[in-house]
């Protein structure tokens, strides 16, 4: 598939909606396969290309094909990716890491001891940890216990950086739910 370069001038100058509704036909196809490979699911997938879509009627005016293959493809493709980070961002939720939980255990039963916040953490993880498969509770060890990277423990155990971050992130948040059902 080729860009016409009349169009995306076109695009640029804003004259004609019917340049976006070529546009728009021409590659909304495209980028929902690039999409849907990265997300997963169809309607993460129309969101995020939606997105994409608002982003480049925004910013095509700075767009420079510069007449060379694939330069489109190119922008298209980043903007895409941006769009992917911020929809896994924004669904990451914070993690709070163990100190403040020690804390928070701490402030919620102030008869508690540091001790006893271990045993009450311990017991959480023991709850959650059936869970999860043994790889993945043991990138969670390697990764939170260890201080280890997520690369490094990911290159050792056959997973992506990606997929140990998601696991763990998971591990925490359940840890999370459980201390909170055995504090209260």
């Amino acid at each position: 598939m080729e860009t016409s370069l009349s169009l995306l001038k076109r695009l640029q100058l804003g004259e004609d909606g019917q340049d976006w509704v070529a546009f728009c036909e021409l590659y909304h196809p495209l980028l929902m396969n690039w999409c849907k490979r990265q997300v997963g699911n169809i309607e993460d997938t129309e969101d995020v290309v939606q997105n994409v879509f608002m982003d480049i009627f925004r910013n095509i005016k700075y767009f420079k094909h510069e007449g060379k293959p694939g330069t489109l493809r190119a922008y298209l493709k980043r903007i895409l990716r941006s769009k992917v980070s911020n929809l896994y961002r924004e669904r990451v939720p914070e993690l709070i890491d163990f100190d403040e939980l020690e804390e928070l255990i701490l402030l919620s039963h102030s008869n508690n001891t540091a001790e006893a916040c271990e045993k009450l953490f311990r017991q959480a993880c023991e709850i959650v940890k059936p869970e999860f498969e043994e790889n993945t509770w043991l990138a969670f060890i390697r990764t939170h216990k260890g201080h280890e990277k997520a690369e490094s423990v990911g290159i050792d155990m056959g997973l992506s950086r990606n997929s140990v971050y998601v696991s763990r992130c998971r591990i925490i948040i359940r840890i999370k739910e459980c201390l909170a059902d055995l504090i209260i």
